[in-house]
């Protein structure tokens, strides 16, 4: 599969896995050059110990016979114990071995000063030489009398090849040990990758599939982490959303069809038979120009709330507020729609109450929410009922309460009365959005729209308006 760098296993691969790897590698490297220096300057201490104790002890015979000295020598390599560590050897005045760990006088390539290294500020030099295939670390110091003539010298020698092959052995481990842990996380690191590329890709395959209309498309995530569940519970919840919003969409688009058709229908028929029947039967002229009125008036009113819904979508839906008595407008409604109601076999009551203040509104739109809220009481009540309009003050708000004995609302459908196309009952006229428009009119004045119903027992709805309190109209 190729390399794809922007991917989440190129990025991981590149920002995580690269930076451990590269964590990794200085870490060897540095533990490989502390583990070098620390076995090679163990080596030149140890060296330098055997010296120095050496020289201390015969220190004492510079001023004795060679011959003494040799003795001595002999004497202190006899008894000395550390003999497998490293060998030390006893040189005489003229670099001759006079005596040596080993027993055998054998002696060492020579070097040059340049290649000699001073110890700190003894008269010490450490030197590397090569015998044959083995590489030797040699440590010596000269010793001199008060006159500073030197009557001898010590040698101490010691393998480094054995102390090269444990430092590689060392390292090896180390680097072995290294590069399982980088081993160990990629495999790790891919294995958690596939637990979130594979989910991811389901999901992402999923919302394509979605986004193309397959709204009953779910995503299963059993097994999944917490993480992915939730993110697979709520894409299918969005699904969901979007396919009860498409079924609403798809339902309004032909309840407006129909809601259009209706009256559309009706003109054209009366308009076929006035102009069949002409000016000579005023009768039919009449109606028919009554009927044609009515359904251009509702026309109108459907047309006008799609405009105010999508100037509310647009969040252009404006309102002029003056004063006015919300009362009158009331009244003026109740009165043309009584006569509807009664053409329906409808009782339409209004409880007049005592002069409410006034309250700063754009009557036209304050008309439009009474219109949509009576029409509505009047289309859901059966013949027969009676609908209850009443005028009442709350607090600070000029109450309104429209109140029918219809078929009522289901208690799952109430919640969502207010939301644009939702129609509670499909089989009565309407679009759906008509209460979504009232809602955001009372939003706009600050006011309240709610509705309270119980299947089967009607509905009732209360509108709130705050009023001009006296102590505002003094201040204006």
């Amino acid at each position: 599969m190729k390399f794809q760098p922007n991917s989440l296993k190129g990025r991981w691969l590149i920002n995580i896995f690269a930076s451990l790897a590269v964590i990794m590698i200085t870490a060897i490297l540095l533990s490989s050059a502390f583990i070098y220096s620390y076995y090679h300057s163990s080596v030149t201490e140890a060296l330098v110990s055997r010296a120095k104790m050496a020289v201390s002890v015969l220190s004492d015979y510079a001023n004795s016979p060679s011959s003494d000295f040799e003795k001595a020598s002999q004497n202190f390599l006899n008894v000395y114990v550390d003999k497998g560590m490293a060998e030390v050897q006893i040189l005489s005045a003229d670099g001759k071995v006079i005596a040596s760990t080993l027993g055998v006088a054998q002696d060492y390539p020579k070097v040059d000063a340049s290649e000699r290294q001073k110890i700190s500020d003894m008269d010490m030099y450490v030197y590397e030489c090569k015998v044959g295939d083995e590489k030797l670390e040699i440590v010596s110091s000269d010793m001199h009398n008060e006159k500073g003539k030197t009557f001898g010298s010590v040698r101490c020698v010691s393998s480094i090849s054995r102390v090269n092959n444990q430092i590689i052995v060392n390292i090896s481990v180390i680097t072995s040990i290294g590069l399982f842990i980088i081993l160990l996380v990629l495999f790790l690191g891919l294995i958690f990758l596939r637990s979130i590329t594979g989910p991811v890709k389901r999901i992402t395959a999923a919302t394509k599939s979605i986004a193309s209309g397959k709204f009953d498309d779910r995503i299963e995530h059993s097994g999944e982490s917490e993480e992915i569940s939730e993110l697979c519970d709520s894409i299918n919840s969005m699904a969901s959303e979007l396919a009860t919003a498409e079924s609403v969409k798809n339902e309004f688009i032909s309840s407006v069809s129909h809601e259009l058709r209706t009256p559309l229908t009706a003109i054209k028929g009366w308009g076929e038979t006035i102009l069949a029947a002409g000016a000579s039967d005023p009768i039919i002229l009449g109606k028919g120009m009554n009927i044609i009125i009515n359904e251009t008036q509702r026309m109108e009113g459907l047309v006008e709330d799609l405009l105010d819904f999508s100037r509310i979508e647009s969040g252009r839906l404006k309102i002029n507020p003056v004063k006015c008595d919300i009362v009158a407008e009331l009244e003026e409604l109740v009165i043309m729609y009584r006569q509807v109601a009664e053409k329906l076999g409808i009782n339409l009551v209004y409880l007049e109450s005592a002069p409410m203040p006034p309250v700063m509104a754009d009557p036209a739109r304050i008309r439009q929410v009474f219109i949509n809220v009576i029409d509505n009481a009047i289309k859901y009540s059966n013949e027969g009922g009676s609908v209850t309009v009443e005028v009442s003050q709350h607090d600070v708000f000029v109450k309104i309460t429209v109140r029918d004995m219809g078929c009522g609302i289901k208690k799952e459908d109430l919640p969502h009365v207010k939301e644009k196309f939702y129609k509670a009952n499909k089989t009565v006229r309407g679009s759906g959005i008509g209460l979504a428009v009232a809602d955001e009119i009372m939003r706009q004045h600050n006011g309240f729209l709610e509705i309270e119903s119980v299947e089967g027992y009607g509905t009732t709805v209360m509108i709130e308006l705050p009023f001009i309190s006296t102590e505002s109209e003094k201040e204006n």
